[in-house]
């Protein structure tokens, strides 16, 4: 990330399921101050578009040809890293999610009140953990806005 972001949360999403996309895309425009900055359908396209978008959330797919998400944010790098909201069908990647600093883990399908709460706590998330190599601490990075 090059630093703070003040305006509407710049949102990205990655998932191989164009519909799933479409709907994720339409329930987000409803809530206040987001932006779809893109979409990705694989892993592989995910981590180059992500660093340079430099989106501020990312809804993430467990599940993709090619890559799945956790192999696509290798290709980020840990200061590019925004924070992570996983949608998956299924409940078993959970801890992996979570191990990987995910913000939130939603299981599909979920409806614009578990939307709305993911999305809360993104904008009310001043820090998060900076993934290291196995067996380091993570650091903090802190996200502010000043004007």
């Amino acid at each position: 990330m090059s630093g703070p972001h003040c305006g509407p949360q710049r949102i990205f999403i990655v998932d191989d399921d164009a519909g799933a996309r479409t709907r994720l895309r339409a329930k987000l425009a409803q809530e206040p101050d987001c932006a779809v900055l893109g979409e990705a359908s694989d892993g592989r396209a995910a981590g180059a578009l992500i660093r340079a978008m430099e989106a501020d959330v990312v809804f993430l797919d467990r599940e993709m040809p090619d890559l799945s998400g956790f192999q696509g944010l290798q290709h980020v790098g840990a200061e590019a890293l925004p924070f992570l909201i996983f949608c998956s069908a299924y409940e078993q990647y959970a801890v992996q999610a979570f191990e990987a600093y995910a913000l939130d883990y939603r299981l599909e399908p979920f409806d614009a009140s578990r939307l709305h709460s993911a999305q809360a706590r993104a904008r009310g998330t001043t820090s998060r953990a900076s993934p290291t190599s196995h067996g380091s601490k993570p650091t903090a990075t802190t996200r502010s806005c000043t004007r």
